[in-house]
């Protein structure tokens, strides 16, 4: 669970910086995650049409990373609230 955290904030810090990028030059941006996967499919040989299709999936795939992060924020929130609200009814029964 703790990658999957660290993920999706390092996914969102990527994401909140590209977006205030965006707003400041007033066109779009890519993340940094896209750059860096353009850069490497790029350095690998690939067309310039297939590192714009892995600038794309890369960018699809964090909006994935994202929810998966939060998600997974969410169901340990909801084990440790049941954890507690468990030991709560046992030491009052």
């Amino acid at each position: 669970m703790q990658v999957t955290g660290w993920a999706g904030l390092v996914n969102a810090a990527d994401n909140v910086s590209t977006g205030l990028r965006q707003m400041w030059y007033g066109a779009p941006q890519m993340t940094g995650g896209q750059q860096l996967a353009g850069a490497a499919a790029g350095a690998m040989g690939a067309a310039p049409e297939t590192v714009q299709t892995v600038q794309t999936v890369t960018g699809m795939a964090q909006a994935v990373v994202g929810g998966v992060a939060s998600m997974g924020g969410a169901v340990k929130t909801a084990g440790t609230v049941a954890k507690q609200t468990g030991r709560a009814a046992a030491t009052t029964a």
